[in-house]
């Protein structure tokens, strides 16, 4: 068997704090540093064509003070950025500017205030409004502004906890005509698990039409939470990303992910240790939508992630004929762990079967003529992927 393809190396510290990351086979790496309360003080990105890093300082009470951001680029184009933070007495943020270090002296190029609602609501963010500097006239042009409003719905007896959808608004201003006109728009839904902690479950995208004048559904994306009961806090157990569909005026699934924990350390803290990624894709045998598992990647500690989706080249422990075929193709030298998944161009699964021989014959005339894909997955992860020609 084949072992999947490399795609990254990740390596955290004993506190499970990400340290460094190498991805793409080494083309991307990151580093990370942290004092010795676990502020991120230091990182750092580097490719073949660039190099990026990053320092962060912060104030008496630990709140983010100043980033500093360098980029060195291949053949030139170096920038030095400083963006400073400024916090109210109550210790709310209010203001963000951030300085161009490469210009002399240091320039001005963007701002954002922040103001609130009244309470301590964790949605109570009112607006961040964004100026761009103006070098001309030294002076700060309005630039565009995020409105925040929420509201609260009570529980029902099916579901007896409350909820709160905060909505934020992106608005742009035209310098031109001094008028504001819409953008897009972020719909969050938040819920009291259990009865203590305010989670997010979902968040919808909206763009607005200029022509029917409403606002158009893009994507969303929910979160399952589980109640753990007692004092033990909710737990994540799966994100799953949806686009809307315009032709059936619906949202379609896209691909999810899946939350893995270790209960043997503590049944009110357990840790997470993996997660995996799943891509949804159509069995047309069924008529119905299957969550297909693609890549894990474990949580902690020095470890690969994988991708088994990628399509890697024949084993020589396996063979298919023939190909091009034009009605059956026969899998020769399988394992009774193993299981045939087989896909068309349009990445429709068409066929599904686990192994009960070590030799086995689909027909794939029935579903037209074509290129497919036939992925051979073991209990271990291991996987054989071949192309196949229908004539």
């Amino acid at each position: 068997w084949e072992v999947s393809q490399l795609v990254g190396t990740y390596t955290y510290d004993s506190l499970c704090r990400l340290r460094s990351a190498s991805e793409g086979f080494g083309l991307n790496t990151s580093t990370w540093e942290y004092d010795s309360i676990g502020n991120l003080i230091y990182s750092t990105i580097n490719g073949d064509f660039m190099h990026y890093e990053y320092s962060y300082s912060y104030d008496e009470d630990n709140r983010l003070k100043e980033v500093a951001n360098s980029y060195m680029g291949f053949g030139g184009g170096d920038t030095s950025f400083l963006t400073i933070y400024t916090y109210d007495n109550s210790g709310m943020l209010i203001e963000q500017v951030s300085l161009n270090y490469y210009q002399t002296p240091p320039d001005s190029t963007s701002k954002v205030n922040y103001t609130y609602h009244p309470g301590n609501f964790p949605l109570d963010l009112a607006e961040e409004l964004y100026f761009d500097w103006n070098s001309s006239t030294s002076s700060w042009d309005t630039a565009y502004k995020y409105i925040y409003t929420d509201s609260s719905f009570g529980g029902t007896l099916s579901n007896p906890h409350p909820s709160r959808k905060k909505t934020k608004t992106l608005i742009n201003y035209n310098g031109f005509t001094n008028v504001w006109v819409n953008g897009n728009k972020f719909v969050e839904v938040w819920r009291d698990i259990d009865w203590i902690n305010w989670k997010k479950t979902e968040e919808v995208w909206y763009n607005w039409d200029i022509t029917d004048n409403a606002w158009i559904p893009n994507h969303k994306t929910s979160w399952g939470w589980g109640d753990m009961g007692g004092f033990a806090p909710p737990l994540l157990l799966s994100d799953t990303n949806f686009y809307w569909n315009n032709t059936t005026s619906s949202w379609q699934g896209n691909d999810m992910t899946t939350y893995n924990y270790d209960w043997s350390s503590s049944f009110f803290n357990p840790e997470l240790f993996s997660t995996v990624h799943h891509y949804l894709v159509t069995d047309t045998l069924t008529n119905s939508n299957v969550w297909w598992p693609y890549s894990t990647r474990a949580i902690c500690g020095t470890f690969v992630f994988t991708d088994i989706e990628q399509p890697k080249a024949p084993s020589p422990s396996v063979s298919i004929y023939p190909n091009p075929t034009s009605s059956s193709i026969t899998i020769d030298d399988l394992r009774a762990d193993e299981q045939i998944y087989i896909t068309n161009s349009l990445g429709q699964l068409v066929h599904r079967s686990e192994i009960s021989s070590q030799s086995v014959r689909i027909n794939l005339k029935q579903y037209g003529g074509g290129l497919y894909i036939v992925k051979i997955l073991n209990a271990s992860g291991g996987s054989f992927t071949s192309k196949v020609i229908v004539q």
